[in-house]
């Protein structure tokens, strides 16, 4: 009469949210890093809050822009991304909306360090996009999304934010590095279609997973081979 339930598997969205929030602020204990951080996105906090406070504010920047900035959604990291980007594509008339709302302007080394955020999180945030997916997302897809994920940040270019691109590539590895051992998130990722062995660099994980692939493959065989044999001893 004992209940037996299946092993618990984390969300690996929420975990890659987890990455991008509370494992991406160990960067700020490098101090250059962490002054460019604050005065940047503390100017950027300002003009959204402003504007999402103010009727009159929103209007002058939609009047100048077209559009109006987003505000973050604290249960979501993907909106502080896309608020950001927001922000980071008005670059040309950041000052003058500025000026027109009378807050504190950007000076370049914030807006460079805004676009550089922004390419080192594009990564984090496409593969959240997939892992949160609805119709197309299925347990073979966490491996081969997350090799990509460490893949795009290792070759992202990076000059003020060396110190969360390893924070996130550390974050990665510390919270996912079990997935890469696990036989059922390696077969679901051989298996489907879609990916294969493609998404394997290491030749070493690539035999192992080439055999565990023919073992299955046998063991499905012989099973099949006795059920038949079963099925004309019936008949």
């Amino acid at each position: 009469d004992e209940v037996v339930l299946p092993d618990h598997l984390r969300c690996c969205s929420h975990t890659l949210n987890l990455i991008a929030t509370t494992d991406a602020d160990k960067a700020l204990t490098d101090g250059a890093y962490k002054k460019l951080y604050r005065q940047s996105m503390a100017k950027a906090t300002a003009l959204r809050n402003l504007t999402s406070r103010s009727t009159k504010a929103a209007d002058t920047v939609y009047g100048i822009l077209g559009y109006r900035l987003s505000v973050p959604c604290v249960t979501r990291w993907n909106s502080y991304y896309d608020a950001t980007k927001k922000i980071v594509s008005a670059e040309m008339k950041l000052n003058e909306i500025c000026r027109a709302v009378d807050i504190a302007q950007f000076v370049q080394s914030d807006i460079a360090f805004l676009k550089e955020y922004i390419d080192v999180m594009a990564p984090v945030a496409a593969s959240l996009d997939i892992l949160q997916g609805e119709q197309n997302c299925s347990l073979g897809y966490v491996l081969p999304t997350l090799t990509v994920l460490k893949g795009k940040l290792q070759k992202v270019t990076v000059k003020h934010t060396r110190p969360l691109r390893d924070a996130l590539l550390r974050g990665i590895d510390s919270r996912f590095a079990n997935l890469f051992c696990d036989k059922e998130f390696l077969m679901a990722a051989v298996t489907h279609p879609m990916f294969k062995l493609a998404w394997i660099e290491d030749s070493s994980l690539r035999a192992q997973c080439t055999q565990m692939l023919e073992q299955a493959i046998s063991s499905t065989r012989y099973v099949s081979f006795n059920n038949f044999q079963t099925h004309c001893l019936c008949l």
